[in-house]
C-alpha cells in the first residue's frame, strides 16, 4: 500500500494533455491478455449507499442555486450513504451576497453526518492527504494523520477544491475519507467546467460491464493509430491521446486489485514492440490504473506507478 502522505495524480509516463484526433482512424488491435500480477492489499469496501435524489434534497438544492450569484458552482451530491436521511437536508447557512456567496448543507441520520459547503476558504485540512479531481477540477482528500493508527477517531476529513474562484468542500467526522471521495466523485456536474475535449467514439474502449475489460482494450488501442479510440478509454477531465502514437504493445497482462470509493483499481503492463520515445519506462509499460463510471461506461479517471490504499 502506498502512502498517503504522497498526492495521488491523474498523470501517467509519457502522457501528454487531452486532445482530439484529426487522422483518419485506424485498424484497431483487438487481442487481449490477461495474466498474472503480484497482487496488492485489496482496498475496503466503502458504505453502501444510494443513487435516489428525493424531493427534499432537489428543493434545498433549487433555492440555494436560486439564491446564489449566477454562474456560482454549485455541486449537489447524488451518491450517499445509506445510512443518511435524504429526506431531511438542512440548509444551515445561505447567503447571496455577490462578493461573498456562501452556503452550507447537512446530511445527518444514526449519528453521522455529511457537510457540503462554500464559503472562503472552507475547513482546514489536515497532515494527510490524497490528490484527486472532483467535478473536473483538481482537488484535496485531507485528514488528520492520528487517523492512519486509529481509524475510528472523530477527526474530520475533507474534500476541497475550488471552481470560478470559490471554495467548495465536502466533511464529515463520522464517515471514512473513501467514504467522502465516493460521495466527491459522484457529485452532480451540471455546473462543473467544461471537459478538456468532446467525445467522439463513445464505446469504441470503455465497457459498460467491466473495468478490466476497458483497461484491456486500452493497452490493445496503445499504437493503434487512433487518438479517439484511445480517448474513449478515459473521462473526460483527463485523457492520453499521444498513447495511440506510441509503439504497438505485446505481452499484454492485468489483475483487478480492488475497490475504493466505487472506483476499481486495474494493475496494467505490457511490452512495446520497440523503443517509445518520451516514456520513462523505457521499453516496459507498468501503470495503476483507477477505473470509474462516467456515462454508464467505465473509464480511467487516474493513473500512475504506484496506486493508494482506502484512506481512513
Amino acid at each position: 500500500m502506498v502512502a498517503l502522505t504522497a498526492c495521488g495524480s491523474s498523470a501517467a509516463p509519457g502522457a501528454s494533455s487531452p486532445a482530439t484526433a484529426t487522422r483518419s482512424p485506424e485498424p484497431i488491435l483487438t487481442a487481449q491478455v490477461r495474466g498474472t500480477i503480484p497482487p496488492q492489499p485489496s482496498p475496503l469496501p466503502t458504505a453502501s449507499g444510494s443513487a435516489t435524489v428525493t424531493a427534499a434534497e432537489r428543493d434545498a438544492w433549487s433555492r440555494i442555486r436560486a439564491m446564489l450569484p449566477p454562474g456560482s458552482p454549485v455541486a449537489m451530491p447524488t451518491w450517499l450513504p445509506s445510512v443518511l436521511d435524504r429526506d431531511r437536508v438542512a440548509v444551515t447557512s445561505l447567503s447571496g451576497d455577490a462578493t461573498d456567496p456562501r452556503f452550507v448543507v447537512t446530511y445527518a441520520g444514526g449519528g453521522r453526518s455529511i457537510e457540503f459547503g462554500m464559503a472562503g476558504d472552507g475547513p482546514p485540512g489536515g497532515g494527510s492527504g490524497i490528490g484527486t479531481r472532483v467535478r473536473r477540477s483538481p482537488a484535496v482528500l485531507s485528514f488528520p494523520s492520528s487517523l492512519f493508527t486509529d481509524p475510528a477517531q472523530p477527526l474530520p476529513r475533507v474534500v476541497k477544491w475550488t471552481e470560478s474562484g470559490r471554495t467548495l468542500w465536502i466533511t464529515s467526522a463520522t464517515f471514512t475519507g473513501a467514504d467522502l471521495l465516493h460521495v466527491a466523485w459522484s457529485l452532480d456536474e451540471t455546473s462543473a467546467p467544461a471537459p478538456g475535449y468532446v467525445r467522439v467514439k463513445d464505446g469504441t474502449c470503455a465497457s459498460t460491464s467491466d473495468p478490466q475489460e476497458t483497461v484491456d482494450r486500452l493497452m490493445a488501442l496503445i499504437g493503434s493509430g487512433d487518438p479517439d479510440a484511445v480517448l474513449d478509454c478515459f473521462a473526460l477531465d483527463v485523457g492520453f491521446a499521444n498513447w495511440a502514437m506510441l509503439p504497438t504493445t505485446t505481452d499484454r497482462m492485468s489483475r483487478t486489485l480492488g475497490e475504493i470509493g466505487g472506483r476499481v483499481y486495474v494493475s496494467a503492463s505490457w511490452r512495446f514492440t520497440s523503443e517509445p520515445v518520451g516514456w520513462t519506462q523505457g521499453s516496459y509499460g507498468s501503470q495503476f490504473l483507477q477505473v470509474g463510471l462516467e456515462g454508464g461506461r467505465w473509464r480511467v479517471f487516474e493513473g500512475g506507478t504506484a496506486a493508494y490504499g482506502s484512506p481512513p
